[in-house]
């Protein structure tokens, strides 16, 4: 689900890091909606270059987040034996390229587990700063960049705990079924019908907002609703085809993805929740 077309933009370790063309259309999507929204908001008299500049800031912080959150769970399965090759980070998120699946339950928690935990440091980190040491400047350039960075990652973290295959929750959901039942692939089939369940809530609470608010903003958890629900259900049946075959007949599998909400841009007013939350 993921096209081929992608820019190499080099290495971290041994783990190749690219980015697919469809993420760069949401990085200019992203510097746009912060520009006339969070800056235009919640920045006070500046030019309107620096303004461009915070949202362009914002729009890499975000990008630096996503992959950070990727890297974290590619060092684990590294760590535990899983080979990364490398990470694409396209219009949805990140995914990371892995070439074996988990032998047990407990690598499966560790490795999904690590991405969240990331998001949340750098959540914790942006709002001590942001918070702690600037809390008496709220419209400073500083304290915009790191308050965003502090939504960023917040909602980053809580979104993909969602315990839903194939969020980092989902994946996490898996393993602990995997303990139980010592089934593998039904542990896949029940994660993956709570994915396709959240995927659909997505589009529906999107579809509706869309409808009763009259703005096409709402659209994006449409489209990541979509993306869920189909990841889900192609992730079930890949599982189940798989373990019919011999490991030899196994293609490439991929580690947790990272998926992307619609970004925070809000501090005083916030759009209605998209996920019935």
């Amino acid at each position: 689900m993921i096209g081929k077309a992608s820019l190499r933009l080099g290495t971290i370790g041994s783990i190749e890091i690219n980015v697919n063309v469809t993420w760069l259309a949401v990085f200019a999507l992203l510097v746009y909606w912060l520009r006339v929204g969070y800056v235009a908001e919640n920045a006070g008299d500046i030019t309107s270059a620096a303004a461009w500049l915070i949202s362009g800031a914002g729009a890499l912080i975000l990008f630096a987040s996503v992959l950070a959150h990727e890297l974290s769970h590619s060092f684990v399965a590294i760590r535990n034996g899983l080979p990364i090759k490398k990470i694409t980070l396209f219009i949805f998120g990140g995914v990371a390229h892995m070439e074996s699946e988990p032998r047990t339950p407990g690598v499966e928690f560790k490795m999904a587990i690590a991405g969240p935990i990331m998001s949340i440091c750098i959540a914790a980190v942006a709002g001590l700063v942001r918070f702690g040491l600037l809390g008496g400047n709220p419209t400073g350039v500083a304290a915009l960049i790191t308050e965003y960075a502090f939504y960023a990652n917040a909602v980053l973290a809580c979104f993909n705990l969602v315990p839903g295959f194939p969020l980092d929750g989902g994946r996490v959901l898996r393993a602990l079924l995997w303990k139980v039942t010592r089934d593998y692939v039904k542990s896949t089939v029940v994660a993956s019908a709570v994915g396709r369940a959240f995927g659909l809530l997505l589009v529906f609470s999107g579809v509706t907002a869309a409808i009763a608010y009259e703005t096409p903003a709402f659209l994006w958890p449409v489209l990541v609703g979509v993306f869920i629900e189909r990841l889900a259900h192609l992730s079930a049946v890949r599982v189940r085809r798989m373990h019919a075959r011999t490991p030899l007949e196994r293609g490439i599998r991929f580690a947790p993805i990272t998926a992307t909400p619609r970004p925070v841009f809000y501090r005083d007013r916030e759009p209605p929740p998209t996920t019935g939350k």
